[in-house]
C-alpha cells in the first residue's frame, strides 16, 4: 500500500526497525547507525562577500559562500583553507586593524564573530542587532572603532542604522560597545567608509550623501540626473567616484567637502557601473560591469582588458598593490598583473552553471575522486572531492558566447541537456540542443573518447539529430557479449541504441561462429569507427522519459507514458510491462530482483519475480540514489534542508531518517569511492559523514609540478588517436540467462544489479 513520510515522524516513537541480518558495508553503518550524518561542505556556491587583507603576513584573499569562508593564495593562486561555520548567511568579512591575524564576521542574523586565523578559532561573538538583520560591514585603518549598516524594524516597516563599535578589547570583552551614529528611513544602494574612519559615504536614489562619524552630520556631496548604483574611495588620496545606471563614471575631488564640483564624467560601459576601485599607489581607477571587460582610468583615458567571461561582480587590489583581483558572477576570481596587464592566476572553486544547464551530478570513475558537474552554456566541469580543488572545464559545443545586454530577445546557446561518462571513465557521452523558438531546433549527440596518453577527451562521433523532439534521458551501459550502448529516450516516442558499427560486427562474427561473451579486441579494419544507431524501439506511440541497463547487460526497462516496458538485449523482444501510477517518470534503477522508479513526488518498488507492486511512499522527493543491492536513499525537500530517508526494497518503512541532511535541496548525488558526494540546488556540494572531513593539505597547495587530470584546462577537439579502445566488462557468462529468456514473455527473467548512477534524467528549460 502506499506510505506517507511526513506520518513517518508522527509515529517513530512507536516504531522499531530491525535490519536484516547481512554484512554491513562501511556506507550501510554510516547511515544506519543510531548517529545522524550531515553533509559536510566541499565547494560550490555564490561568493557573497571578498576582501583582501595585505596587512595579513600570507596576504590571503578571502571570500564567503553562504556559511563558508574560503582561503585563497595569491602567490600561487591555490586554495589553502575552508572554514565552515554554523551560522546561516555570512554579510562580510575584514580584517582587525588591531592584530593582522584576527578576522571579523558579520551574519545576517546579527551576530559579530571575531576568528583567530593562526588556527581558526573563535575568539568571542557579539549580538550587534536583535530586531533586524546586518547588511554591511565597515572597516577602516582606524584602530578604534568600525561600523556596522542593519537593518532594523521599525513601526511602519524597517529603517536603515549605521552603528559604531568599538574594536578596544573586542576578542575577549564580553559587552560590545556600540552607537547608532545615523537613521536612515529610505532605501540606500551602496555604503564606503574613508581610510581614516572620519567619514561615510553612501547612496540614495540620485543623490551622494557624506556622514562626519564624529558629529554625526550629514550633507548631499552631489546630485546626479540618473539613479547611482556603486562607489568607491581612494585609499590616499581625498577622490571618490561613483557609478550610474548607464554606465556613466564620476569623479569627485574632495569628496568629503560640501559644495565641491564634479572633477570627472567618463563613459563607456553600456550597462550600469557594478563595481569600482582605486589603486593605492596612482589615481588609476578600475570598473567592471556586465560587458566582462576590466576597464582601467587614467586621466580619462581607458584600457581595456577583454574576455573576463562573465559579468564583474568586484574589483580590489589585494596585496602590495601591484595586481587587481577580479571577482565575476560565475564565481571565477581572475589575478590581473597591473605591470603586463595580463591574468596571473585564475582562482576557481566550483563555476556557477547555465541557468538551462542539467541539474545532476555523476562520477567521473568509481576509484576516481572527481566528480562532473554542469558548467556555463556549452561547458561541464570536473570537481575533486578530496582535493576540494577545481579541476578543469570541458568546452563542449565549441560556441562563442556574447555578455547580457537590454535587449528583447536574449540569445539561446547550445546547452548540455544531459552527459554520462561510461563505467571505465574511457567514453564521455553527451546530448546537446539549442531552441531559440524562431528556428529548427538544434540537437547533437556527441560520443568522446579518453586519450590514455594526456587524459583529455577528444570528439570520435557526432550524430546530428538524433531525434526530432526533446531528448529526456541518456544512458550508457554494458550488454551481454561486452558492447558498449548509449540509449536516449525521447518524446518522439522512439527509445534509439547506439553502438559502435566495429563491435556490431565482431558480434555477428561471434554468434556465428557460436563463440558468446568472448572479450573483443579490435583489429585494423575495426579501428576507427563510429558509433551508429543499432535499434529503435518505441511503445504505443507514447513518449518515453528514462531507461536502464541491468549490469549483466540482459534486460533493457524503459519507461514510456504510464508503464515501464522490459526488452531483452539480445533481441529486444518485450517480456513484461508494468502499469505505473504517474505519467512521467524521471529516473529508475533496479536493485536484485526489484525495480524501483521515482517521480516528482512519488517512491515505487516493483517486484520483477512477480511482477507486482511492493508498496509506494509519496512526499516531496528531490532525488533518490542507489547505495546497494539492498538500500537506497532518497532526498526530501523540507523547506529550506533536505532530510535523507534510508530505505530497503522491501519496505515501505525507512530505515533510518537524517534530519536536516543539508541546506537547500538535494537535485543530484553520486558514489565516490563509498562516500555519497551530493549537489544542491544552490550549487553547493556536499559529502554525507558524520564528521567534518580533514582539512586541507598544505602540502598539496605548495607542490609546483602540474597535476595529472582526466581532462586538461581547456580541451581541445582533435583527431581520434590511431589505437582505439573500448570498455570490455571481461567475461560474462549468458548462458543460463539466454536459457531462461527463452521462457513465454508472462515470466519474467531474473536480473542483477545495474551499476550505480548509470542513468542521468536532465530536462533544462531553455529561454
Amino acid at each position: 500500500g502506499s506510505f506517507k513520510l511526513s506520518y513517518y515522524n508522527e509515529y517513530k516513537s512507536y516504531l522499531r526497525v530491525i535490519a536484516m541480518k547481512c554484512p554491513y558495508t562501511r556506507l550501510e553503518q554510516l547511515l544506519t547507525q543510531d548517529a545522524d550524518v550531515k553533509g559536510h561542505y566541499l565547494g560550490g556556491g555564490d561568493i557573497s562577500s571578498v576582501t583582501a587583507l595585505p596587512a595579513a603576513p600570507d596576504r590571503p584573499l578571502l571570500c564567503t559562500i553562504r556559511n563558508n569562508i574560503l582561503s585563497w593564495s595569491i602567490r600561487d593562486g591555490a586554495l589553502t583553507h575552508v572554514q565552515p561555520t554554523s551560522y546561516t548567511y555570512i554579510i562580510g568579512i575584514a580584517g582587525n586593524p588591531c592584530n593582522t591575524a584576527q578576522l571579523l564576521m558579520a551574519t545576517r542574523s546579527g551576530d559579530l564573530v571575531v576568528w583567530d586565523m593562526t588556527d581558526w578559532s573563535v575568539m568571542n561573538t557579539f549580538q550587534i542587532t536583535t530586531t533586524g538583520r546586518v547588511i554591511r560591514l565597515l572597516v577602516s585603518n582606524s584602530k578604534t572603532s568600525f561600523f556596522a549598516v542593519t537593518e532594523e524594524r521599525v513601526n511602519d516597516g524597517y529603517a536603515t542604522h549605521i552603528k559604531k563599535v568599538q574594536l578596544e578589547g573586542i576578542s575577549h570583552v564580553q559587552n560590545l560597545q556600540q552607537s547608532s551614529i545615523l537613521v536612515i528611513k529610505k532605501e540606500c544602494n551602496e555604503f564606503r567608509v574613508s581610510p581614516c574612519g572620519n567619514w561615510i559615504l553612501y547612496l540614495r536614489d540620485k543623490r551622494v550623501r557624506v556622514i562626519n562619524t564624529k558629529t554625526c552630520a550629514t550633507f548631499t556631496r552631489y546630485t546626479h540626473d540618473r539613479d547611482l548604483v556603486t562607489a568607491t574611495i581612494h585609499p590616499n588620496l581625498n577622490i571618490a567616484a561613483v557609478g550610474d545606471c548607464q554606465g556613466r563614471i564620476i569623479t569627485l575631488h574632495d569628496w568629503n567637502v560640501k559644495g565641491s564640483t564634479v572633477s570627472e564624467v567618463n563613459h563607456w560601459h553600456a550597462n550600469p557601473v557594478i563595481t569600482l576601485c582605486f589603486a593605492p599607489r596612482s589615481e588609476a581607477l578600475f570598473s567592471g560591469g556586465k560587458e566582462s571587460v576590466l576597464v582601467k582610468w587614467l586621466e580619462g583615458q581607458p584600457q581595456f582588458l577583454p574576455r573576463i567571461g562573465s559579468a564583474i561582480k568586484w574589483v580590489l587590489i589585494p596585496g602590495k598593490g601591484d595586481m587587481v583581483a577580479v571577482v565575476t558572477d560565475a564565481n571565477v576570481i581572475h589575478t590581473v598583473s597591473l605591470n603586463t596587464w595580463s591574468v596571473r592566476h585564475r582562482l576557481s572553486h566550483v563555476l556557477r552553471p547555465s541557468p538551462h544547464a542539467s541539474e545532476g551530478m555523476l562520477a567521473l570513475n568509481g576509484s576516481d575522486n572527481v566528480v562532473v558537474l554542469p558548467s556555463t552554456s556549452g561547458h561541464i566541469q570536473m570537481f575533486d572531492v578530496k582535493k576540494r580543488n577545481h579541476v578543469g572545464v570541458m568546452d563542449v559545443t565549441k560556441q562563442n558566447l556574447t555578455t547580457g545586454r537590454y535587449i528583447s530577445k536574449p540569445l539561446s546557446y547550445l546547452e548540455i541537456m544531459h552527459f554520462q561518462v561510461s563505467v571505465s571513465g574511457d567514453w564521455l557521452v553527451t546530448v546537446e540542443r539549442r531552441s531559440d523558438g524562431f528556428v529548427t531546433p538544434e540537437c547533437r549527440l556527441k560520443f568522446w573518447r579518453r586519450c590514455p596518453d594526456n587524459k583529455e577527451y577528444t570528439l570520435h562521433t557526432c550524430i546530428e539529430s538524433p531525434h526530432t523532439k526533446i531528448v529526456t534521458s541518456l544512458g550508457v551501459g554494458v550488454t551481454a557479449g561486452g558492447v558498449l550502448t548509449a540509449v536516449t529516450t525521447s518524446t518522439d516516442t522512439f527509445v534509439k541504441v547506439w553502438q559502435r558499427s566495429s563491435l556490431l560486427e565482431v558480434k555477428e562474427e561471434e554468434e556465428e561462429d557460436g563463440r558468446e561473451g568472448d572479450p573483443i579486441e579490435l583489429g585494423d579494419k575495426e579501428k576507427d569507427n563510429m558509433w551508429d544507431l543499432s535499434r529503435t524501439l518505441t511503445y504505443a506511440s507514447e513518449p518515453a522519459y528514462s531507461s536502464i541497463i541491468s549490469e549483466d547487460g540482459t534486460v533493457l526497462v524503459v519507461a514510456f507514458k504510464g508503464v515501464a516496458v522490459l526488452y531483452t538485449c539480445s533481441d529486444y523482444a518485450v517480456k513484461a510491462v508494468l502499469p505505473l501510477a504517474v505519467n512521467r517518470t524521471s529516473a529508475l534503477f533496479l536493485a536484485g530482483h526489484d525495480l524501483i522508479t521515482s517521480a516528482k513526488d512519488l517512491i515505487t518498488v516493483w517486484d520483477l519475480r512477480s511482477l507486482s507492486q511492493r508498496w509506494e511512499a509519496t512526499s516531496n522527493v528531490s532525488h533518490i540514489l542507489k547505495l546497494s543491492e539492498t538500500l537506497f536513499i532518497a532526498f526530501v525537500k523540507r523547506k529550506s534542508f533536505t532530510d535523507a530517508y534510508v530505505f530497503r526494497p522491501d519496505s515501505p518503512v525507512p530505515v533510518k531518517v537524517h534530519k536536516m541532511l543539508c541546506p537547500g535541496v538535494v537535485t543530484g548525488a553520486c558514489l565516490v569511492n563509498g562516500d555519497i558526494i551530493v549537489r544542491t540546488g544552490i550549487n553547493e556540494i556536499h559529502i554525507i559523514s558524520s564528521i567534518p572531513p580533514p582539512p586541507i593539505a598544505l602540502s598539496f597547495m605548495e607542490e609546483t609540478s602540474p597535476i595529472s587530470t582526466v581532462f586538461s584546462e581547456l580541451l581541445k577537439i582533435s583527431a581520434p588517436p590511431t589505437v582505439q579502445k573500448v570498455d570490455v566488462m571481461g567475461v560474462l557468462d549468458t548462458s543460463n540467462t539466454h536459457a531462461i529468456l527463452s521462457c513465454p514473455s508472462s515470466v519474467l527473467p531474473p536480473v542483477s544489479s545495474i551499476c550505480s548512477n548509470i542513468l542521468s534524467d536532465f530536462l533544462p528549460k531553455k529561454s
